[in-house]
């Protein structure tokens, strides 16, 4: 390993490199510190699954991560010699799969390789580091080959033009970000062989409950929704319960469509990782199973799901956090 890695540094000596670097890394310090708490910035090389991303984490600092053979397939996956330039330049080796890495077993750890910077957090710094990732491992000759999304954890995009790299453009990255969703559900629920159906869902059970999840048609967000009950007549006693429903800060929405309650709940695909997904999807299911038995204790209705259900059913949510 060590010669491969020294062979590689003399290579990256002798290289040129584009100046068009020097002042993107400038602007990309510059964005990186506009980055409020829970705000995502990813860079990715157009045509591929080779990103760095930034998590700001309010006082708690920022989380860098680079990607892993973990989250690569085919030529994208990295070679010994590159996971060995990644240590050279400081990234901390995956801690585990993305099983094994969640919140809640490995609170500190990432299934990518990662960084974890304190306040005051050195944004050139850490923008260098970036530049020099992807230049020098992910094989990214010039920023025109970089394209780059931006968002928070509740689906609104940001925009930074400064950074003169074009959009991620969703289609792309169709088949990725399926990946990504079912990676994230297996992690969490331990259920290796969950797939799309034709309709483009992931159907779970929690309880009486069917919990379905699909990304949205421009693949930039996760909608997670449940039919609650059906066969309720409309009132004006349901109508103003599910309104009070929604009167919180919670990101949970509640209506009424027919003769059916519906609980939704939409998430950034940048959010869409087991450290980050978990606690909502926990959330998700407590509030839609309590949501509706209240409901129907007041106001009649049936359950969509029956015992013998074709939905997979999650484990306890003492399990989810394992």
């Amino acid at each position: 390993m060590t010669s491969s890695l020294a062979a590689t540094t003399r290579t990256d000596s002798i290289r040129k490199v584009s100046t068009a670097w020097f002042p993107f890394i400038g602007s990309l310090a510059a964005v990186l510190e506009q980055l409020s708490e829970d705000q995502f910035l990813i860079l990715t090389a157009k045509g591929s699954n080779r990103f760095v991303q930034f998590y700001a984490q309010g006082s708690f600092g920022m989380r860098v991560e680079a990607v892993s053979n973990e989250y690569l397939t085919g030529s994208d996956r990295l070679d010994d010699t590159q996971v060995a330039r990644l240590g050279a330049l400081g990234w901390r080796p995956p801690s585990g799969s993305a099983r094994s890495s969640t919140p809640q077993a490995d609170p500190d750890g990432s299934p990518n390789h990662y960084i974890d910077v304190a306040t005051p957090v050195p944004y050139d710094a850490l923008a260098a580091l970036a530049a020099r990732t992807l230049r020098e491992v992910l094989g990214v000759p010039h920023p025109q080959f970089l394209e780059y999304s931006a968002q928070d954890t509740d689906g609104n995009e940001l925009e930074f033009m400064e950074l003169g790299l074009m959009r991620a453009a969703p289609g792309d990255r169709q088949a990725w970000l399926e990946g990504r969703v079912l990676k994230t559900l297996q992690a969490l629920t331990g259920i290796d062989d969950l797939a799309f159906n034709d309709k483009g869902v992931v159907g779970l059970r929690y309880g009486t409950c069917a919990i379905l999840i699909r990304p949205t048609p421009d693949r930039t967000a996760v909608v997670v929704d449940s039919p609650l009950l059906v066969g309720i007549e409309t009132s004006t006693a349901l109508l103003t319960e599910l309104n009070r429903l929604n009167g919180g800060d919670g990101r949970i929405r509640f209506s009424f469509d027919g003769d059916t309650v519906n609980a939704r709940c939409d998430v950034a695909i940048e959010a869409f990782l087991p450290s980050l997904f978990g606690p909502v999807l926990e959330s998700f299911c407590e509030q839609s199973e309590a949501v509706g038995e209240l409901l129907q204790a007041s106001f009649g209705g049936r359950t969509v799901l029956a015992d013998k259900s074709p939905l997979r059913l999650m484990p306890p949510l003492s399990k989810l956090r394992h």
